[in-house]
């Protein structure tokens, strides 16, 4: 979906004009906030849990704070734009991701 939508033109009407059309780093911050504390608990499960690869358990877990994060701004957030899309919202979310790999390594040994 994300090739077939920058393949097509830009509307101006999708992009926030205003004070409101420099959100950068801001998004990324607000993902990161939102996600810590749901992170932190699935790894609290996870810990109790006997999963085989406890790396890709890290990962997962990450994952799926960033993105509930990412997808509670996305909702309330009104600019589609692709480029924010992807650089702020997206490749953030899969940072994260990766950094949950690396945490999930470390916090499950077993």
């Amino acid at each position: 979906l994300l090739l077939m939508q920058g393949a097509m033109p830009e509307d101006p009407l999708m992009v926030l004009a205003g004070e409101f059309a420099h959100h950068t780093y801001e998004c990324t911050i607000c993902i990161a906030a939102s996600s810590i504390v749901p992170a932190a608990v699935l790894f609290l499960i996870i810990q109790r849990g006997a999963t085989v690869k406890p790396q890709l358990a890290g990962g997962f877990a990450a994952l799926s704070a960033a993105a509930v994060a990412c997808l509670m701004l996305r909702l309330s957030e009104a600019n589609d734009s692709l480029a924010h899309l992807v650089i702020w919202h997206y490749a953030p979310t899969l940072l994260f991701a990766g950094l949950g790999l690396l945490l999930g390594k470390r916090v499950f040994r077993w």
